[in-house]
């Protein structure tokens, strides 16, 4: 299992028990849900990153296309 496996359920319940609240109050939950004691290195880029895609965050930049879709689009045009 990864870490954003672990974390993703997590994550999802916490935004789900909190539904209706401020973000900033969501967040604050996430904060205390955060399972691994030591927020760094992997596991807490994967905990951040989880958090950022199921609160929506990718998708609310300026109506750009996030990060890995950019990279996914690039990868099935190669230069010839």
């Amino acid at each position: 299992m990864t870490w954003r496996e672990h974390c993703a359920p997590i994550i999802a319940r916490v935004i789900r028990e909190h539904q209706g609240e401020s973000e900033a109050e969501i967040r604050a939950a996430l904060r205390e849900a955060y399972p691994w004691g030591v927020r760094e290195h992997w596991p807490y880029r994967a905990w951040c990153s989880e958090v950022r895609k199921q609160l929506g965050v990718e998708a609310r930049r300026r109506g750009e296309q996030c990060r890995q879709e950019q990279i996914d689009a690039g990868q099935t045009e190669l230069p010839l």
